[in-house]
């Protein structure tokens, strides 16, 4: 059965003959002077400001989908591993809230040793997906480290921060959590000899999202599934905020996002709602 609106939703700037014009950009190749080789959701902020100052209302972008965070370089964001959550690859790493008050990671983004690693990612001719996505993972984790003991300390009740956080979560519901265990599974496979990144060689136990064993390695790894859950969370409170500066700078369209025609068949979405998806079937140019 298929259901669908009986028109298409038009903004008000472009009803009754309205015109509006805008660009379209690939986010991911976005350069800046600040950020770590590959454009983020700052520059999409900042492009959004001098775009609305000549007039533009709105701004075309590439699938922001998610890909694959254990293996960065399957980067095409055509086939991604879920169209319901967020590239996390795109957070403005040092704009992260509390950011400043976390000791390490200022210490390691300050190190001459680090600040030469995003000199190179920020001058490679293309992005170093594999060099990004080690250098922002291995700040994040330690901003993740300091959210939880500021924020979600097992002594005391979360305070408002931290609720904000739970509160994402139980409002993304199960589609998150199957996302944030898929991500802690497939990196636990790939960690392994013979691991593999495609979940269907994985053993049949794992392959089915609500078997027991799924269950218990959620639970002995609850900080990992945590972990992704935290990145879709950043993700999503900085994608917002640019979305809420188009408002705000007057733009009558804002975000203009493009959509993947379906997922990647080793993905997230894929593996955590194998009922909702025909197996064999493919469609696109390459096939989605």
């Amino acid at each position: 059965m298929l259901a669908t609106p009986g028109h298409c939703y038009r903004p008000p700037a472009v009803r009754d003959a309205g015109r509006v014009w805008g660009v379209a950009v690939q986010l991911y190749g976005l350069r800046s002077p600040r950020n770590w080789g590959i454009g983020d959701f700052g520059d999409l902020e900042d492009l959004a400001v001098g775009l609305a100052g000549q007039g533009a209302d709105l701004i075309g972008l590439n699938p922001l989908h998610a890909l694959f965070t254990g293996t960065p370089t399957h980067a095409s964001p055509y086939s991604p591993s879920s169209r319901q959550q967020l590239n996390v690859l795109y957070i403005d790493v040092e704009a992260v809230e509390g950011s400043s008050d976390c000791a390490a990671a200022r210490e390691r983004v300050g190190s001459p040793e680090f600040q030469q690693r995003l000199a190179m990612l920020r001058a490679a001719p293309l992005v170093d997906y594999a060099g990004v996505a080690a250098a922002k993972l291995e700040v994040l984790e330690l901003l993740f480290a300091h959210f939880c003991e500021h924020h979600l300390p097992r002594e005391r009740e979360p305070d408002e921060v931290g609720k904000a956080f739970l509160g994402f979560i139980a409002e993304r519901g199960e589609a998150l959590r199957r996302h944030a265990v898929f991500e802690a599974l497939r990196a636990h496979f790939l960690s392994t000899d013979e691991g593999s990144g495609d979940w269907h060689s994985w053993p049949a136990a794992w392959r089915d999202p609500d078997s027991a064993e799924v269950a218990a390695f959620e639970r002995v790894h609850a900080g990992r599934v945590r972990f992704h859950q935290y990145l879709q969370w950043v993700a999503d409170r900085q994608f917002s905020r640019v979305a809420a500066r188009c408002r705000a700078l007057g733009m009558g369209v804002g975000l203009y996002t493009d959509l993947a025609v379906s997922v990647d068949r080793a993905g997230s979405d894929a593996w955590s709602f194998q009922e909702g998806f025909a197996e064999n079937a493919s469609i696109g140019a390459p096939p989605d």
